[in-house]
């Protein structure tokens, strides 16, 4: 099997169990349910692996990140089948943020500053934030190139010269972006 088959067999099954688990747990409009619970869960999950093969490698691999944007669009999906009240807006939120957080990234590629994995990244990461509600999505640059500011002045000051991958910074923000959206 090739590897844009098994990425899009990966995409299509991470996103049907994740519109499966989210019928399941009924998604609503209260407090955090299961199913977004669940979610945040499988995305940090998903998150620390794409870390760790950043942190090694330099590069997102997309067999990583194709399951988290199944992920993301299985988990929109389900809401708006669910006919859960609000979805549709959200979903509305989450294309915004993941288009506005694509474009910002992408033009930090063009000028060299990360990688083509991290703008991918950045436009998955808009879809799950912006799809949970408020703006702190917006925030998710600023604090990532604070942490991956911060890191490359400690191995500067370290003396320990290299690149820095960003892709782990990306993923803090995400999550703390995430927590926030959650919390209000």
């Amino acid at each position: 099997m090739s590897v844009a088959r098994r990425g899009l067999v990966a995409v299509v099954t991470t996103g049907s169990a994740i519109a499966a688990g989210a019928a399941s747990a009924g998604i609503q409009q209260s407090l955090p349910p299961v199913g977004v619970l669940l979610l945040c869960l499988a995305g940090v999950l998903a998150l620390v692996a794409l870390s760790v093969a950043d942190i090694r490698s330099h590069q997102i691999p997309d067999r990583l990140l194709l399951p988290l944007s199944g992920l993301m669009g299985g988990w929109l999906a389900a809401a708006v089948a669910l006919g859960t009240p609000g979805a549709a807006a959200a979903v509305g939120d989450a294309v915004v943020a993941g288009a506005v957080l694509a474009a910002v990234y992408f033009v930090l590629g063009l000028m060299g500053a990360v990688g083509l994995g991290d703008v991918k990244l950045a436009g998955v990461l808009g879809l799950w934030v912006g799809g949970l509600g408020g703006f702190s999505w917006m925030l998710i640059p600023m604090l990532a190139v604070g942490i991956s500011g911060t890191h490359q002045l400690a191995r500067r000051v370290l003396r320990r010269p290299g690149a820095v991958a960003h892709g782990p910074a990306l993923a803090v923000a995400s999550v703390l972006c995430a927590a926030v959206a959650l919390s209000g």
